[in-house]
């Protein structure tokens, strides 16, 4: 395994930007200090008694996107997150930063169901972006670009004796 680069991270981004990451552009267009209020006040973890610092709320959410777009579950996300630069750098984190779990991840998207509080914050999240030109169908991140595929026409084959 060869060495690592000083500014090898810092590299890395640099060239994403350039292919046009999806995730760059989303942190670029998307307010997301909007959603801190409404899931504050549905989660909020008394820390008087000790414990564990709650992650930041935005993170958290900003999570459950990655895992919507993506198709994430919990686990998987922890792993994914730790694994992929541009979702570090979408959540804010830097290499080496600790990392939700996933039972972490699926306690947080439990408590914002109180009141279908997820259910507004999505639909909120959709909103800002139909207004901004990102465009989402089925969970997937498009770039507002629209692709023309070929309908595939399937016919049955004849099978030779």
């Amino acid at each position: 395994m060869g060495q690592l680069h000083l500014f090898g991270a810092q590299t890395q981004l640099e060239i994403l930007s350039n292919l046009g990451d999806p995730l760059i552009k989303a942190n670029q267009l998307i307010d997301w200090e909007i959603f801190r209020q409404p899931i504050e006040t549905t989660i909020h973890k008394d820390t008087s008694k000790g414990g564990r610092p709650p992650y930041d709320a935005i993170l958290m959410f900003k999570i459950t996107i990655l895992q919507q777009w993506y198709r994430l579950a919990d686990m998987t996300a922890q792993y994914m997150i730790n694994d992929r630069l541009s979702f570090m750098h979408f959540l804010g984190l830097e290499i080496g930063d600790k990392v939700p779990d996933g039972n972490t991840i699926w306690d947080f998207k439990e408590a914002l169901k109180t009141n279908q509080t997820d259910r507004k914050l999505f639909d909120t999240f959709n909103k800002i972006l139909e207004e901004k030109g990102i465009i989402t169908h089925k969970g997937s991140i498009i770039d507002a670009t629209f692709v023309t595929v070929p309908k595939r026409h399937t016919t049955k084959m004849m099978m030779r004796t």
